[in-house]
């Protein structure tokens, strides 16, 4: 009995859905946009947090400035070579023309 009942049931609602397309697909519709809403509330949820983490870990406490230890003198580095590509010469400037007066 239990099974007539099932598939009455079920043909019954197949049946009201056939013939309300429209709401159906409108009520789908709007489930679709509820969950990604909330998928989209999580993610920023997330990003925010993960934001403010990062910003803890970066962010430096005022610290008192220490003297720095003397060191001890240190020998002259070796200069470094001077490139081997030679720089091209600028260009000379072109003189402005001259007007002539009018005849």
């Amino acid at each position: 009995m239990s099974n007539t009942a099932c598939k009455y049931y079920t043909e019954r609602t197949l049946g009201w859905m056939m013939n309300n397309k429209v709401i159906v697909f409108l009520s789908v519709l709007s489930f679709c946009l509820f969950v990604s809403t909330l998928a989209m509330a999580g993610q920023k949820n997330r990003a925010v947090a993960e934001l403010e983490e990062l910003k803890s870990q970066t962010t430096l406490a005022p610290t008192a400035p220490t003297e720095a230890p003397t060191a001890a003198p240190t020998e002259p580095t070796e200069p470094t070579p001077a490139p081997t590509e030679p720089t091209p010469a600028p260009e000379e400037p072109t003189p402005a023309p001259t007007e002539k007066p009018d005849q």
